[in-house]
């Protein structure tokens, strides 16, 4: 259903927000759902329209969960920092304090961790954008550094749950090795850029 390719259960979703309104979680999925929609939208007008019903879902959200739950303040720095790449208005500062507050909730989360860290890059904040990401990895088992096999690590690893479970659950190594390699390249370090452009699958 998060993937918003299921027509009837989206449908299920707003009936189940409608009757029970100021539950966070329905608002929440309906937000998550709106925010992928805009991949595959290419009119402007629609964009912004679908752009403003996201946003309006993750700060009900995060409202009706007083502001505690990472997961929501995740969502709300997404949607700011599509305001900010669509030069919709001055969102930046929006965007900075909604990914710092998601980090301070759940700072060990790949996902907070992985958009934070995008955006930190595409903002101009190449340093802090090279610290999250290689955070990031220093959380995952070390498999990814066996490139393009990364089942070769099941031969030395020690817990294959542990493996399994963070690779299924976390398939953004490829575009965090990418963004390292172009963060240490803006920065200077070529040695460091040529490291991670190497792990590139």
């Amino acid at each position: 259903f998060i993937g918003g390719d299921r027509y009837d259960s989206l449908r299920d979703m707003v009936k189940a927000s409608n009757t029970n309104h100021r539950q966070p979680f329905y608002k929440y999925i309906l937000g998550k759902t709106y925010l992928k929609s805009l991949d595959v939208i290419d009119d402007p007008s629609m964009r912004d329209q679908a752009l403003e019903t996201t946003f309006r879902f993750a700060k009900d959200a995060d409202e009706f969960a007083s502001g505690k739950d990472g997961m929501y303040k995740l969502l709300l720095g997404q949607i700011y920092a599509e305001y900010y790449y669509d030069n919709l208005g001055d969102y930046f500062i929006l965007a900075n304090d909604a990914f710092g507050e998601a980090l301070d909730l759940m700072p060990l989360y790949p996902d907070a961790l992985f958009e934070s860290g995008k955006f930190y890059f595409l903002s101009g904040n190449v340093g802090k954008s090279i610290e999250v990401f290689e955070f990031y990895l220093s959380l995952s088992p070390q498999f990814w550094k066996y490139g393009e096999d990364p089942g070769k690590y099941l031969e030395d690893a020690e817990d294959y749950n542990d493996y399994r479970l963070f690779y299924k659950a976390n398939p953004l190594f490829n575009e965090v090795f990418i963004y390292l390699s172009e963060a240490y390249r803006v920065i200077g370090d070529e040695e460091q850029a040529l490291y991670y452009e190497d792990l590139i699958f």
